[in-house]
């Protein structure tokens, strides 16, 4: 993690962008990069969990980023605002280029003219002997060789790296995807070194190359980065110190939470030892981790042979634990859309006719009137990240509402607009068991706001809004 965006988006962001001025801030006369990118991210929505970025990103008020917040910019915020500020800004900055090689020749010549004077100067003043301090003539500073401050190449290098963080990245990963992540990486730092010189390259750069074997040997980085064990040093800043630096102890305050924690630990294990509810004791024994990590080769073995006793208790236990639903909106069960009534109606005829509308003249035989009404939810929690439907949010934002669907070897977006249940009596089944969703999925159309369109090479589309149930 720290590697990744701590190293090489960071490098690339602050020391190559923002240092070097690529990147700047506007002035009362001229509106600059950075002032795009503000605007963008005021208006900018992406699913709460994956963070914010400062709203004065790049600049000292907006202070350094985490890496959580260069994980977030990298991999959705960037890829598409960047290759518009360079669409915006790439001409005007050819043309500072070439008005800053026309001058380059005068101002070295005015250096070089400076510079025989000072020359001068100082041969004068090494044959005089004076006990008199005199102020220190410094040698002129050489003009700087005129760059350009956007080069045309550096958006779609960014894309190549933001693809192969993606995938490098995921929670989980296909491992026919790796091979294309690992080229996309190297094409990144082939180009890197081409943009910036081989003396722009960092160790991070090198340690990333091997990221696909280390992904093939131990599994998606969720399994195996410090990540998490990195995130309590800042858990441990921003803990009370009891004025620790004027005589308190910060081992006090550390042992006090430690004995909470015990405490805690403790009155779990009683639960897991008296209880004769099997799901109840499996509840806490995923709260302290039991058996989740084996220390050495004996515990795996352990580890196997007593899986197998609890594998049904778990799978139960885990299919509760994936999807919650939060608590219903409404006392009272509320009417459905008659959109959602249609493909209520489609899902349970999926296989045989089983339900109809009310006011269906010829009802199939053997059917049952289908319920106009279902208990609507207030959120659902799905894998832990909570997931709160457009109906019930009470913010204008639709973050906490978007989602990524993969089904049938396809990735679906959308928003999800209800989370319910149905009630359907006299019909067994999933439909009626199951925590449903009601979603305004994505449509992709054929635009781009750049000329060229470099994002369809690495499979990224533009979408709107389209009802589809």
């Amino acid at each position: 993690m720290h590697n990744l965006f701590l190293g090489i988006v960071k490098t690339l962001w602050y020391n190559q962008w923002i240092q070097t001025s690529a990147l700047c801030k506007s002035t009362d006369k001229r509106a600059r990069e950075l002032d795009v990118i503000h605007r963008f991210l005021a208006m900018f929505e992406v699913s709460l969990w994956a963070g914010k970025l400062p709203s004065r990103v790049g600049e000292p008020a907006g202070g350094s980023l985490s890496a959580d917040e260069y994980k977030l910019a990298a991999t959705y915020t960037w890829p598409i605002i960047i290759l518009i500020v360079w669409e915006t800004y790439l001409v005007e900055a050819t043309e500072d280029y070439n008005n800053a090689k026309k001058r380059f020749p005068k101002a070295q010549e005015a250096h070089n003219k400076k510079l025989d004077e000072w020359k001068a100067r100082k041969a004068g003043a090494s044959s005089m002997h004076t006990s008199k301090k005199r102020k220190v003539d410094a040698e002129p500073k050489p003009p700087k060789d005129p760059h350009p401050h956007l080069h045309p190449d550096e958006p779609i290098n960014l894309l190549r790296l933001s693809t192969a963080l993606k995938i490098f990245c995921g929670s989980s990963i296909s491992e026919d995807l790796l091979p294309r992540a690992s080229t996309l990486f190297q094409d990144f730092l082939f180009e890197y070194q081409q943009l910036y010189g081989a003396k722009a390259m960092k160790p991070n750069f090198h340690w990333a190359v091997h990221l696909e074997e280390q992904i093939r040997d131990f599994g998606p980085v969720y399994n195996f980065w410090t990540f998490l064990s990195e995130q309590l040093n800042k858990l441990l800043k921003s803990s009370n110190l009891n004025n620790w630096t004027t005589g308190g102890q910060l081992e006090i305050s550390m042992m006090r939470e430690f004995l909470r924690g015990m405490h805690m630990e403790a009155l779990a294990h009683m639960v897991i030892n008296k209880s004769q509810i099997a799901v109840e004791k499996t509840i806490f024994e995923q709260i302290l981790g039991k058996g989740d990590e084996a220390v050495g080769t004996v515990q795996d073995v352990v580890t196997e042979d007593v899986a197998m006793e609890r594998e049904i208790i778990n799978d139960e236990l885990q299919s509760l634990l994936r999807v919650q639903c939060g608590p219903p909106a409404s006392t009272m069960q509320e009417k459905l859309s008659d959109l959602a009534r249609l493909t209520l109606l489609r899902a349970y005829n999926a296989t045989h006719p089983q339900v109809h509308f009310i006011l269906d003249c010829d009802p199939p035989p053997q059917t049952v009137p289908l319920h106009d009404y279902a208990v609507f939810y207030c959120y659902g929690l799905l894998d832990g990240r909570c997931i709160t439907p457009a109906s019930q949010s009470k913010c204008a934002s639709a973050g906490s509402s978007l989602v990524k669907v993969d089904f049938d070897g396809q990735s679906w977006y959308g928003e999800i607009v209800n989370i319910l249940q149905h009630p359907q009596h006299g019909v067994p089944g999933t439909v009626t068991e199951t925590l449903l969703a009601e979603f305004c999925w994505m449509k992709e159309v054929p635009l781009s706001p750049v000329n060229d369109d470099p994002w369809s090479d690495l499979q990224v589309s533009a979408c709107s809004p389209h009802p589809i149930h």
